[in-house]
């Protein structure tokens, strides 16, 4: 062990919550002819963008496969499926859900939370916990009755344990018709916490 080296862990938390929501939708279409299927997919496909045009639409290739029964049997008939992600303001989740059932989505999944900014928090996270590894030093050397010097080294690592896909959690409940209410969105705050290792140089 070099004597005249200190080794401090700085540590910085904070949490965000999601602003942004992202559903994904699935529309399919079956038909003796592929050509039909995708032809009808492709339509249906466009209406549904069309439908959502307030939220940020990204949609995906049309593709054709045969269809399968029970007991994964062919049933002699082609489907074509296609998806698409709309993203918008969390506050209007229910409300982008809704319109995409009325729009014709066959299935919808989701929701996925997003969250901005997570890359300014990190940055400022890690600012923040290399000030608390050199106050702990300071510290430290100080009732050691040394002085503390330039920093010689620093290790990074970011716990993410409650920090899953970088996007938070969410709370849905279940899509049903009538009622005429939207279903609420309940997000979880994101959890940032990051940890560093700082190697300070001692002098008497």
């Amino acid at each position: 062990m070099d004597d005249n080296r200190l080794i401090v862990a700085g540590v910085a938390t904070t949490e965000r919550t999601p602003d942004r929501v992202e559903w994904e939708l699935v529309v399919r279409e079956t038909d003796a002819d592929a050509r039909a299927a995708f032809a009808r997919c492709t339509m249906r496909l466009r209406a549904l963008a069309a439908a959502l045009s307030d939220a940020e639409i990204t949609t995906g290739p049309v593709a054709v496969s045969p269809e399968y029964g029970e007991r994964h049997t062919p049933t002699g008939r082609q489907q074509a499926r296609a998806s698409l992600t709309a993203v918008a303001p969390l506050a209007n989740a229910g409300e982008l859900a809704a319109a995409a059932i009325e729009g014709g989505a066959d299935e919808l999944r989701g929701p996925t939370l997003r969250t901005s900014g997570l890359d300014e928090a990190l940055d400022a996270l890690y600012a923040e916990a290399v000030h608390a590894a050199r106050r702990r030093a300071e510290r430290m050397a100080e009732a050691a009755g040394r002085t503390l010097g330039r920093v010689l080294s620093a290790r990074d690592h970011i716990f993410d344990d409650e920090f899953g896909d970088r996007y938070g959690g969410a709370q849905l409940m279940s899509l049903t018709g009538g009622g005429g209410q939207d279903p609420p969105v309940v997000p979880k705050p994101v959890s940032l916490r990051v940890a560093i290792q700082v190697v300070f140089e001692l002098s008497d």
